[in-house]
């Protein structure tokens, strides 16, 4: 549940400093990870500084696979890690989820940051061009307080796209704040269910436990949100609040 997670969670100031975009010549043992790890920061350098995001993302799709970004991610260099991780909020697949949240163990709080931030984006564009455009609407909806328009908007999404695990978490939003904590945690469960990396969603089912007063039953779901996201402090500390309350 995005705006739950608000609640317990910390906003992340994203910042990077410009990579490095000299090559260097590679191992001749480690040629393919390095040929690709220094175009990729290149091409990362070149963004940061110019902030065309569109040539990055169209230089990514036509040199990279998830696969080749994903694997800079878990064993490249500093540099290579927030390039990959940058890369893959840009134009990653939600097939990569899984491994992408990964990145939020990383011990750079660069790349931690941009996993992060590449996650949602992931998460909100895993459908039809379409239904991602529907669900744009939903959040507007929901950002402006128009929560009958986006409970229908949500509900036709649901409908069509009975697979997208954006738009559950979306309308478990809607039902938080119309007081329906049950449908809630009906649609934060649906969520994490399709997609079990899915913070927000976690976040939001803890909120609709701790509003019912099972603080129990919130100490798991935060506990397992924890494992996932260990370096963030909100998180920790509820969960040790709870802990300590229990």
């Amino acid at each position: 549940m995005r705006r739950c997670s608000r609640l317990i969670m910390p906003v992340i100031v994203f910042a990077v400093a410009q990579a490095e975009g000299a090559e260097r010549k590679p191992a001749v043992d480690a040629a393919p990870r390095r040929l690709d790890g220094a175009l990729l920061t290149a091409q990362f350098a070149r963004a940061i500084e110019s902030q065309d995001t569109l040539r990055f993302s169209s230089d990514v799709v036509s040199n990279f696979g998830d696969a080749t970004l994903l694997k800079l991610l878990r064993s490249g260099s500093t540099d290579e890690r927030r390039a990959a991780a940058y890369a893959l909020g840009a134009v990653g697949k939600f097939e990569s989820n899984l491994a992408l949240a990964r990145g939020l163990k990383d011990p750079d709080v660069v790349v931690r940051s941009m996993t992060d931030r590449a996650l949602r984006a992931v998460w909100f564009r895993a459908d039809t061009p379409e239904n991602n455009e529907r669900l744009r609407k939903i959040m507007t909806a929901i950002e402006l307080e128009r929560f009958d328009q986006a409970l229908d908007l949500a509900n036709d999404l649901i409908a069509r796209a009975p697979g997208f695990a954006e738009a559950w978490n979306q309308r478990a939003i809607i039902h938080f704040f119309n007081g329906r904590t049950a449908d809630s945690i009906s649609d934060c469960r649906k969520t994490i269910e399709l997609n079990p990396v899915h913070l927000g969603a976690l976040a939001g089912l803890g909120q609709c436990h701790l509003r019912m007063g099972d603080r129990a039953a919130a100490l798991v779901v935060f506990r397992r949100a924890l494992e996932i996201n260990p370096f963030d402090q909100s998180l920790a500390a509820t969960v040790e609040a709870l802990q300590a309350a229990n």
